[in-house]
């Protein structure tokens, strides 16, 4: 995405902005969220993930929208939870029993965010690295981020193999 190799933050500010919801503000969402979740400033991964499923929802694209979560990392999907939590007992009455997110609860969500990263995030990464190369093969040179994104696929494309065949 062009818009997010020429400046982050002008890209952060086009997704979060009320202009009219397109493919490309969602293309750009999606690789901002990959961008701050290597950055872990996984608060900027969630707000623009909350900004986009509510723009998508809002435009009847909820599977897009619920796609965009996929993408959160586990410590996203902490803070998405407590978000979650703290929107709900905004709303109850002041006596009643307050929603926490136990030491336990964290440690599943943790767990299981885990697990679906590690079985979509070698294909996500693969479809970047097509992107990269194509780019690349033009004659485009590969920013710092880029050189980082295709180091990381092969390495963990080369774990994905070591741990795949220790199974068979």
């Amino acid at each position: 995405n062009l818009r997010l190799t020429e400046d982050v933050r002008q890209a952060t500010n086009y997704v979060l902005d009320d202009s009219r919801f397109t493919a490309e503000k969602a293309a750009t969402a999606q690789r901002l969220i990959d961008h701050y979740n290597q950055q872990k400033n996984y608060e900027m991964s969630v707000t623009i993930a909350n900004k986009v499923a509510e723009e998508a929802t809002n435009a009847g694209q909820s599977i897009q929208a619920l796609s965009l979560f996929e993408r959160l990392t586990p410590e996203g999907v902490l803070v998405r939870a407590q978000k979650l939590a703290n929107s709900v007992n905004e709303k109850l009455p002041a006596k009643a029993v307050k929603v926490k997110i136990t030491d336990d609860m964290a440690a599943k969500m943790t767990d299981l965010a885990e697990t679906t990263q590690r079985m979509t995030g070698v294909k996500g990464l693969a479809n970047d690295v097509v992107d990269i190369l194509k780019r690349a093969k033009a004659g485009e040179k590969l920013n710092d981020i880029e050189l980082d994104q295709l180091s990381r696929f092969i390495k963990e494309s080369k774990q994905f193999v070591k741990e795949s065949s220790r199974k068979v």
